[in-house]
């Protein structure tokens, strides 16, 4: 399907612009959470907290300032637009999204990220405090990246360290789990089926295993989108964020 002047069926011209466009670009499935570097920032030392603009209200927070992120306003590395930037060290970010088993409910995360620096058993995200649930973290050989939820499966390498990189990843509590990072696509292992008690971004714990990363934008939806849909997001990432971002 191609874009034309005043016909545009994904929708992607006038989405070009507005830093939600993943919410009304995805329709077959719901939204959990949507969080946007552009939007809904309060900012304290760091990141004090993340507005969801999914309209579940599951937002993210961190009160202690020395474990807050920072924002990076007009980030080359995203197109100008804007990223928070986690320190490797102590900082991460809690939802109260209790995400749910996904062989109850499929879950499906879209995230436009950058590893600034890579380290083995860091997190970009994790379902919970204490367990590898419904998570993405480092893992193996730079700069190789794994999906768990308990299970750790799917290694895959498509993000390179030091660029900005679209990522997919599915729960579906079945061998079509699977992680997409850039054009490097990994399936085939079942990552479990467990339910977790919060989201977290950037750690799983906060203390050891915090990712020294970047995330212009992050998302989670109850289900897998349509082929027409994943395509629609990958032609907003290039035009919001730029065509340096590998989708």
């Amino acid at each position: 399907m191609g874009i034309g002047l005043g016909f545009d069926p994904l929708g992607i011209v006038a989405a070009s612009a507005s830093p939600a466009a993943p919410l009304t670009l995805v329709t077959s499935v719901a939204p959990f959470v949507f969080f946007s570097a552009d939007m809904g920032i309060t900012l304290d030392t760091g990141v004090s907290a993340w507005a969801d603009q999914s309209g579940n209200g599951f937002n993210a927070s961190q009160a202690t300032a020395g474990s807050q992120p920072l924002l990076v306003t007009g980030d080359a590395d995203f197109g100008g637009r804007n990223s928070v930037l986690a320190d490797g060290t102590d900082d991460f970010l809690d939802s109260a999204w209790d995400p749910p088993a996904p062989n109850a409910q499929p879950v499906w995360f879209f995230f436009v990220f950058k590893q600034v620096t890579w380290s083995a058993s860091r997190f970009l995200w994790g379902g919970s405090t204490g367990a590898s649930v419904l998570c993405l973290f480092q893992t193996g050989t730079e700069p190789s990246m794994k999906m768990g939820n308990t299970t750790l499966v799917n290694e895959n390498a498509g993000a390179t360290v030091g660029s900005a990189v679209r990522g997919q990843v599915y729960f579906s509590g079945s061998t079509s789990d699977y992680i997409k990072l850039g054009s490097s696509l990994v399936t085939g292992a079942s990552a479990g089926v467990n339910n977790a008690t919060l989201l977290r971004l950037f750690s799983r714990n906060g203390s050891t295993q915090s990712i020294n990363a970047k995330l212009a934008c992050f998302g989670a939806w109850a289900g897998e989108p349509t082929a027409d849909e994943r395509a629609a997001l990958d032609a907003w990432v290039t035009s919001y964020y730029g065509p340096t971002v590998v989708v």
